[in-house]
């Protein structure tokens, strides 16, 4: 991987410049901001030199004007030089007010699952952490609810196939048992996936920063790496795939996280990997191993209350 990554001080990265209108002919509207004490008077824009600054850039320590700016949260302004990589916008997710929350979620949806490299390339357009937060939810919730109902529908429809077909009565009977528990089961789901979402997200983050942490390739913050693995959880939404859903969405958001990792900690592929597959490992290696002894210990105590019994 390329080491061309902007950091505090440098200058845009070298081929990468910030045009004064869009590809499209439309001029960037320019944006306003509150007096910035990082700008002395008299600054002028890095790249339109006859327009007075207005930022200095997060990531590069770039002056910029409001036509260079690409995203503003409480951390500062980031210049759309430092944004080249990513998205010609901001995430979907963090305009949702604007675009509509549906539209706003299929759009990080797709965004995520077919472009994770200029995805997570793009910096963060919204402060705080309850926008991913509350996408990552939303991902595995409704892709888990919509697991269990295609799967209590599919139990049903099972059931009136067996029933007309006259198979057997029991079939029917136990089709439509379990479909009427599985779809039954969904609201409480509801309620429980949100906070195992959350739950998943926090752990995965958690683990993952701290592999790069140890690894001594953490470049970024938590809450960027936080940030990052919320977003990663959208091929959750498809759960509901019948027989690929669950394994397939499974090592798609490795993947996803893999990729955001790398983007957000300027890291390499390998490091990236180990951060996302280390701990779960680990966690694997570690069921296992309890399983074992339950197992172990269970064949022990029978060992050890049989009777002894004599050779003869």
């Amino acid at each position: 991987m390329s080491d061309d990554w902007p950091t505090l001080g440098d200058a845009p990265p070298a081929g990468i410049s910030v045009p004064a209108s869009g590809t499209d002919g439309a001029v960037f509207p320019a944006r306003s901001f509150a007096a910035d004490p990082d700008v002395p008077p008299g600054a002028r824009c890095g790249v339109h030199t006859d327009l007075g600054a207005q930022f200095l850039c997060v990531a590069c320590g770039t002056y910029g004007c409001g036509a260079c700016s690409f995203a503003t949260t409480d951390h500062g302004t980031t210049c759309r030089a430092c944004a080249a990589r990513g998205l010609a916008e901001t995430v979907p997710w963090e305009r949702r007010r604007e675009r509509g929350w549906m539209r706003a979620f299929w759009e990080t949806t797709r965004l995520v699952c077919m472009e994770p490299k200029r995805f997570f390339a793009t910096p963060a357009g919204e402060s705080g952490m309850m926008g991913p937060a509350s996408y990552a939810v939303v991902a595995y919730t409704v892709g888990s609810g919509i697991m269990l109902l295609s799967v209590g529908l599919l139990m049903l429809v099972g059931a009136g196939v067996a029933a007309l077909s006259g198979e057997t009565a029991l079939g029917a009977m136990f089709g439509v048992y379990g479909g009427c528990i599985t779809v039954g089961f969904i609201p409480f789901a509801l309620i429980a996936y949100p906070l195992q979402g959350l739950v998943m997200v926090l752990l995965a983050a958690a683990c993952s920063h701290g592999t790069l942490v140890l690894l001594k390739s953490q470049r970024a913050t938590f809450e960027q790496s936080l940030r990052a693995v919320c977003y990663a959880n959208a091929p959750y939404f498809w759960f509901f795939v019948p027989c690929i859903g669950w394994y397939g969405s499974t090592f798609w958001v490795w993947y996803c996280e893999g990729v955001a990792l790398r983007e957000v900690h300027r890291t390499t592929t390998d490091r990236a990997a180990i951060a996302v597959l280390a701990y779960r490992a680990l966690i694997f290696v570690g069921i296992v191993m309890v399983y074992g002894l339950m197992i172990f210990g269970m064949f022990a105590l029978a060992g050890a209350g049989a009777p002894n019994r004599p050779f003869r």
